[in-house]
């Protein structure tokens, strides 16, 4: 279970839930996580995309490549997350790479999807 001042109450998680990096670490209670809301199959909120609040802000690891994902984008900007830092990086459209296979729109622009929303946590 993870709870947050964000909202009342507390939300399930799967340990198949915590990010790919972080599944051998062992999460204990009361530890500062960041975790992403969704529907269950059900329609019921849970936490998805667990993980423990590093300490390390985007800036920390600026020049490396990260593996992540979308979290928001509007038309040509949006926010980026990965397990590499704590909480969000800003992105502007123009400045993505495009890898073979990407999708793109009429633009030649690779095509982005929002897929979570974000809470800071702890652990209960």
């Amino acid at each position: 279970m993870v709870k947050s001042h964000m909202f009342e109450g507390e939300l399930t998680f799967r340990i198949d839930r915590v990010m790919p990096e972080f599944q051998a670490h062992p999460l204990h209670e009361n530890e500062g996580v960041e975790f992403d809301v969704q529907a269950d199959e059900t329609g019921k909120p849970v936490a998805v995309a667990v993980k423990p609040v590093l300490g390390r802000k985007p800036y920390d690891v600026l020049g490396q490549r990260h593996r992540g994902y979308v979290r928001r984008f509007a038309e040509r900007w949006g926010f980026l997350n990965a397990a590499a830092f704590d909480g969000d990086l800003f992105v502007h459209r123009d400045n993505l790479l495009l890898e073979p296979g990407t999708e793109t729109g009429a633009d030649g622009q690779p095509i982005l999807r929002t897929v979570r929303h974000s809470r800071e946590t702890q652990l209960v």
